[in-house]
């Protein structure tokens, strides 16, 4: 499953001050409670539960005309996902070890030589994978082509977490964002 917010909405054609005000109170209480924003499988039940007793507990008016929304989160560069600012990035066979926030890389940083890394600043969405205990085996048989602060070696023993990158839809790359990794 995609990263995704789940949310409330108005229905459409629906124009409504007061429906409008009731999306923006019960969207604004599941934020503030429990987030909008599901990273798998295990966390969507909570959200849809918690806005369906909200939308319960409105008059039937509003019931009527609000409605739960999935929508896959756009991310316009990787630290966006968890807030990690370096990674892994797998294309195929190919590792890019690197601080994709100090380079400014919005977008997928891909290494095109001479130029180093660059990025063409397209959005994506993200998948939560799995947490992976041991990133180095992951790499097994993958040729690094960009590692500029040697971080290679230090994955041994270090996990992760891992994530699908799709751009329209079609996977692009794999990232695993280490632990105790700014």
């Amino acid at each position: 499953m995609k990263i995704t917010d789940i949310r409330v909405k108005a229905k459409d054609g629906v124009i409504s001050d007061i429906v409008d005000s009731a999306v923006e109170y019960i969207n604004r209480r599941c934020g503030n409670a429990i987030g909008s924003v599901v990273y798998s499988e295990e966390d969507v039940r909570p959200t849809e539960k918690f806005l369906e007793e909200e939308i319960e507990s409105c008059d039937d008016y509003i019931k009527e005309r609000i409605e739960i929304v999935y929508e896959p989160l756009e991310f316009s560069n990787l630290a966006e996902i968890q807030g990690q600012e370096s990674g892994l990035i797998v294309y195929g066979d190919e590792v890019i070890i690197c601080n994709w926030s100090s380079a400014d890389l919005d977008g997928l940083p891909k290494l095109f030589e001479p130029l180093g890394l660059i990025s063409l600043k397209e959005k994506f969405n993200a998948e939560k994978v799995e947490y992976c205990e041991n990133l180095l085996s992951e790499l097994d048989g993958k040729n690094v082509i960009y590692d500029f602060n040697n971080d290679f070696e230090t994955l041994s023993n270090t996990g992760g977490m891992k994530f699908n990158i799709y751009v329209d839809d079609n996977i692009q790359a794999v990232v695993y964002m280490p632990d105790d990794w700014n």
